[in-house]
């Protein structure tokens, strides 16, 4: 008999809920390398549970072999780019083919080589294991999304536990749930996804797992400001003023710098220190980015700065 295994693609603030799914049940649990870190290791070693990296599951003979598939599929492809049929399909959606196809092109075999690798570890998986659920925390971006489909084709259920409340409505990509049963906060997200079409069977209201660790800290408020203030260097005597980005998330749907929402939120924070500088409010100042916004956001408040 194979191995029970769950796959989860889920994000490190929520990595707690397989606590309670792992409670008085041993499962291989299935992940990315993109998703590994120590505290998921330590937390699955506690529940006498075992960790497996999908990647892992592939031998260097197998990637060459998708590397090659994906070097001809991207060919293929760009032959299909420069036919009538593709140029008559861009125009009736609104584009010129010419102007598309760069965009298209440009990662076009990086993203067929890692998704049909992702398929072939899922596949390698399923022929080790059995998976009774995958669980994720979106389906949008190119993991998420693969390892959906890929579940819907094979039969195995899928839970979208939601990394947010959705206040304003779907749209474009957000807007196609594949998963069997979405876990949300509460009613307000739920009105959206009626909106979409989605039945009320296939959705389950759990309040947000992240904050169950809240009581906790409420009552170590005190030790988790310190904790704080002293890892970012602050002045203990003032208060803190924070500013919490949004995602830039580079899309092909280029913004003007100056019409960027990301730099509009990091240029309307710097404004707001000085005006409250210039009103000799003392406070420490701190910006709460994305790790993924490291570097351009740095070069983003550089800007910002140099303005003044």
């Amino acid at each position: 008999m194979k191995p029970v295994a769950l796959i989860s693609f889920l994000w490190t603030k929520n990595s707690a809920v397989l606590d309670y799914y792992l409670r008085n049940k041993s499962r291989v649990i299935l992940t990315l390398d993109g998703y590994l870190n120590q505290q998921l290791q330590d937390r699955i070693q506690a529940q006498g549970s075992s960790l497996v990296v999908l990647d892992s599951l592939l031998n260097p003979l197998e990637k060459a072999g998708i590397e090659n598939n994906a070097t001809q599929s991207a060919a293929q492809i760009q032959q299909i780019f420069l036919g009538d049929s593709w140029r008559q399909y861009a125009a009736s959606m609104g584009f010129e083919a010419q102007q598309l196809n760069p965009v298209l092109e440009k990662d076009l075999r990086s993203n067929l080589a890692y998704g049909i690798e992702l398929i072939s570890a899922l596949e390698k998986a399923r022929s080790l294991y059995q998976i009774e659920l995958i669980i994720l925390n979106e389906e949008w971006l190119i993991a998420g999304k693969y390892a959906v489909w890929w579940a819907k084709m094979t039969g195995i259920p899928c839970l979208h536990l939601a990394h947010s409340t959705a206040l304003t409505q779907y749209y474009m990509v957000h807007s196609l749930f594949l998963s069997n049963k979405i876990a949300i906060f509460g009613e307000r997200d739920a009105e959206n996804l009626y909106d979409l079409g989605l039945e009320k069977n296939r959705l389950r209201i759990t309040g947000n797992p992240a904050w169950d660790v809240y009581p906790f800290l409420k009552e170590n408020a005190a030790a988790v400001k310190n904790m704080v203030y002293e890892k970012y260097r602050l002045n203990p005597d003032l208060p803190l003023i924070l500013c919490g980005s949004t995602w830039d998330s580079h899309g092909s749907a280029k913004f003007r710098k100056e019409d960027n929402p990301y730099v509009a939120s990091i240029n309307l924070f710097v404004a707001t220190y000085k005006k409250l500088a210039d009103s000799e409010v003392r406070a420490n100042f701190l910006i709460k980015d994305r790790s993924a916004n490291q570097v351009y956001g740095e070069q983003v408040f550089d800007e910002a700065i140099a303005k003044l």
